[in-house]
């Protein structure tokens, strides 16, 4: 019994440890944060890998409001780093191990 609950601990902790939520990304010796616009993260990091747009904000009326993407930098130290930008400012910031 202990032994399959250390096995169960190890596993929710290699779970955890693959994908994190952060709220900063250092760009060389910038940081970029929750809250900061595009235009900043353009300008300290660069064009990302990746940037894809993955839907819209819809207000009451149904109609689009604002884009939502995905940036990804990396790998950087075998991490990602995937910002969703909502609306032109960076919403969330997800730091995953690169495979």
């Amino acid at each position: 019994m202990q032994a399959n609950r250390l096995v169960l601990v190890f596993i929710v902790l290699l779970v955890a440890l693959a994908s994190t939520t952060a709220y900063a990304f250092r760009c060389g010796n910038n940081l970029i944060e929750v809250g900061d616009f595009e235009y900043k993260v353009l300008r300290f990091c660069g064009e990302p890998m990746s940037r894809d747009v993955v839907g819209y904000q819809i207000n009451e009326n149904g109609d689009r409001e604002a884009k939502i993407e995905h940036w990804v930098y990396g790998p950087k130290n075998g991490r990602y780093t995937i910002l969703i930008i909502e609306g032109g400012v960076v919403r969330k910031i997800i730091s995953q191990m690169a495979d």
